[in-house]
C-alpha cells in the first residue's frame, strides 16, 4: 500500500516478485507454488493494463494488502517447504517495498510525526516532484507519474534479479538486502539534496 501512489508502481512490482518467487518454486520442483506465483503476477499484470499510464483504476487499500498478503505467504511457503532456500535471498526479492515501509516509518518517526499519518515524502513522491522540477515543470503530473514508475520499477528489478539468481546462498541473500537498504538510502537523500539545491538554483534565476 505504501508504493501505490503512482500508475503502475504497486502492480509493477507485485508481478516482479510474482514471477520471481515462481522461477525459485520451479528450481526446486514445487509445481503448486510456481503455479500460484504466475497466477499472481497474471493477476497483477492484468491490473497494470488498465493501471498504467493513466490510471483507470487501482488497487486500492484492499487490493493493496490482498496483493501483499498472498505474496508474503508465497515467500513463507516457499521457506517452509525447502529449507535448501535462502530465507534472506527471498527477502531481497521484497525488499522494495519491506525498506519502503520501514523507511518511511523512521522517517516520521525521527521528524516526530505519527508514523501511520501519509505524506508526500515517498521515494516515488521525490521521483515525481523532481522530474517537475527539473523540466521546471514542462513535464506535467500526467506524465512525471508514469514516467517516475519507469524510473524506479528498474531499481526494484535488481534485488529480486539477485535474489532469484542466488536463491539457495544465504551469504549473498544477507549482502543483496544489506546493499539494497544502503542503495535506497543512497538514492533517496541524494535525490533530496540535488533537488533541493536545483530548486534553489531556479527560484535564484
Amino acid at each position: 500500500n505504501f508504493i501505490d501512489g503512482i500508475h503502475g508502481l504497486s502492480s509493477g512490482v507485485c508481478v516482479l516478485m510474482s514471477l520471481s518467487f515462481s522461477v525459485i518454486a520451479q528450481k526446486v520442483g514445487d509445481v503448486e507454488l510456481a503455479n500460484l506465483g504466475i497466477i499472481l503476477a497474471a493477476a497483477s499484470l492484468g491490473l497494470m493494463v488498465f493501471n498504467y499510464p493513466l490510471g483507470k483504476i487501482f488497487l486500492g487499500d484492499g487490493g493493496a494488502y490482498l496483493m501483499g498478503f498472498t505474496i508474503a505467504w508465497l515467500m513463507i511457503l516457499l521457506a517452509m517447504r525447502h529449507e535448501d532456500i535462502s530465507k534472506w535471498s527471498l527477502l531481497a526479492i521484497a525488499s522494495w517495498p519491506i525498506i519502503e515501509t520501514v523507511f518511511s516509518m523512521l522517517r516520521r518517526k525521527l521528524r516526530g510525526r505519527l508514523t501511520h499519518r501519509p505524506d508526500r515524502m515517498h521515494f516515488h513522491h521525490i521521483v515525481m516532484r523532481g522530474l517537475e522540477i527539473t523540466s521546471r515543470k514542462r513535464i506535467p503530473r500526467q506524465r512525471s507519474n508514469p514516467l517516475a514508475t519507469l524510473i524506479i520499477l528498474p531499481l526494484a528489478c535488481v534485488p529480486a534479479v539477485l535474489g532469484t539468481f542466488y536463491s539457495q546462498s544465504h551469504q549473498a541473500g544477507v549482502a543483496i538486502c544489506l546493499a539494497s537498504i544502503c542503495l535506497y538510502i543512497s538514492f533517496y537523500n541524494g535525490l533530496l539534496y540535488v533537488l533541493r539545491k536545483r530548486r534553489f538554483q531556479i527560484l535564484r534565476k
